[in-house]
């Protein structure tokens, strides 16, 4: 990785500063995800109920990603790294923040939508088609596409790689736009 990252966690609600980033990941994810259209990637990074993890490095948004908390689990609505910066670990990072995130939050479970081109990085980072959690708890709650595979990451059975965290700097929202 080429110097200090910044992780910032932002909510449409975080005022000017905290739109400004989620103007610049949605680019970025519109970049990376062209399949998916931009008006469903603005509305799900404007959404009351989502939040997002941004990694930021030289005050450009390299990788990000969008989830909804439930009542049994976390949903990850969004993961994208920006294409120069895709297989040096950012992905596997956010993943760990997640992982970490879940478990202080008292996730037992994780789970995604993923498209065909993402299964292999979620399969890579513990993921499974195979969804033991119960259906009652996610039936109706998480948003399924079209052409793709629900798929799940059981806590109580991951074993995950760790971010690095001495190599991240995590920041709440800045006071002034720096993107």
């Amino acid at each position: 990785w080429r110097g200090k990252l910044q992780l910032v966690k932002v909510h449409r609600d975080d005022g000017p500063d905290g739109r400004a980033i989620l103007k610049d990941v949605g680019h970025m994810m519109a970049e990376t995800m062209s399949a998916m259209p931009v008006p469903h990637i603005s509305n799900l990074l404007l959404a009351s109920s989502t939040e997002t993890l941004a990694v930021i490095q030289e005050c450009q948004v390299i990788a990000a990603t969008t989830v909804r908390h439930h009542q049994y689990f976390l949903e990850i609505e969004l993961l994208a790294v920006k294409g120069t910066e895709q297989r040096l670990g950012y992905g596997a990072f956010l993943m760990g923040k997640l992982i970490q995130l879940s478990e202080e939050l008292g996730y037992r479970w994780v789970l995604t939508s993923a498209d065909d081109t993402a299964v292999p990085f979620f399969m890579a980072n513990g993921f499974s088609p195979d969804v033991t959690m119960p259906k009652k708890c996610y039936s109706g709650a998480i948003t399924h596409y079209e052409h793709s595979l629900l798929m799940q990451l059981d806590l109580q059975k991951a074993q995950m790689r760790t971010a690095h965290l001495s190599d991240c700097v995590v920041f709440p929202v800045p006071t002034t736009a720096f993107l």
